[in-house]
């Protein structure tokens, strides 16, 4: 599968974020915690694109990072599902405890192409459903 184009880009020393119109492709490039001013930086981006459309976040793990649980009870009400997208099988037992924090689909990728696929599909089902 191709890789489509985003239809914008931000990228900064602590994130890359590509928005497209079914999903957002975060990644996050510092290897120690997610901080809080990185994470709204990244909501505020979510928002102004989205503005109340549903979508999926696609977060792409290059490094090791925890995510606070607190996060994800005040994550944007339209974002849908998440998918995570690693290649460390190690990291798949801290990710399975942070999938028990979040009240949304959830599911585990190790290459980024099936996990697009999946936002894909997963967002026209939820259309076809209305």
């Amino acid at each position: 599968m191709k890789i489509k184009p985003a239809c914008k880009e931000f990228n900064t020393d602590s994130f890359s974020l590509a928005l497209r119109v079914n999903y957002a492709h975060v990644t996050y490039l510092d290897p120690s915690d997610l901080d809080l001013q990185t994470l709204n930086e990244v909501r505020s981006h979510l928002r102004e694109y989205y503005q109340g459309r549903d979508f999926v976040l696609i977060n792409e793990r290059i490094n090791d990072i925890v995510i606070n649980p607190k996060y994800h009870k005040d994550s944007l009400k339209n974002m849908k599902a998440v998918a995570i997208v690693s290649k460390n099988e190690n990291w798949r037992e801290r990710l399975c405890q942070e999938q028990k924090n979040s009240t949304r689909s959830f599911a585990f990728f190790k290459d980024i192409e099936d996990a697009q696929l999946w936002a894909d599909h997963f967002m026209e089902y939820r259309i076809e459903k209305t």
